[in-house]
């Protein structure tokens, strides 16, 4: 099933969001920072890194890095993701179309 998905920067945090509802946060933070935020949403540490946004988490199933970067045409949002369990991990690619807004 095809989704929308909205992404919103903010000084601190980029919300994503599918049909209004904030289904996860990405925030520009040092130190520890809980799984979940106060109104339970997931949320996760992540930091700009040559103009890819990389984010960098564990979780109970084991490590998960995901690098976004907008496309050369800028019409597209690529998502790279590495996840490792132990010595085992595999890496998954994600293309997503911009429909509208800026």
């Amino acid at each position: 099933m095809l989704r929308d998905m909205v992404v919103e920067q903010y000084d601190e945090q980029i919300l994503l969001s599918e049909r209004g509802k904030v289904e996860r946060m990405l925030v520009f933070k040092s130190g520890e920072l809980p799984r979940l935020s106060e109104e339970g949403v997931p949320q996760a540490k992540a930091a700009w890194d040559h103009g890819k946004l990389v984010i960098d988490e564990v979780t109970p199933r084991g490590r998960v890095l995901e690098t976004w970067e907008l496309a050369k045409n800028g019409q597209q949002l690529v998502v790279l993701t590495r996840m490792q369990r132990g010595e085992d991990s595999f890496d998954r690619k994600r293309i997503y179309d911009r429909t509208g807004g800026e």
